[in-house]
């Protein structure tokens, strides 16, 4: 088994941003804002924004309510 997928349930058990509104920083020019809907099995943030579902797979969580 490769790449995160083993760990993927665990990390979606645990995942406290998992229904909350987020806002995410990939670069000073590109924030995101949606809510996160988990964990994908690559470890990617799922978020569902206004223009739709994304997954983010760098960046910084700015806050979260």
């Amino acid at each position: 088994v490769k790449g995160f997928s083993p760990a993927a349930y665990s990390y979606r058990q645990r995942c406290l941003l998992t229904g909350k509104t987020v806002r995410t920083e990939q670069s000073p020019a590109e924030v995101t804002e949606g809510v996160c809907l988990g964990i994908d099995h690559y470890g990617g943030l799922i978020l569902r924004t206004a223009t739709g579902v994304k997954t983010l797979i760098f960046g910084t969580v700015l806050d979260w309510s």
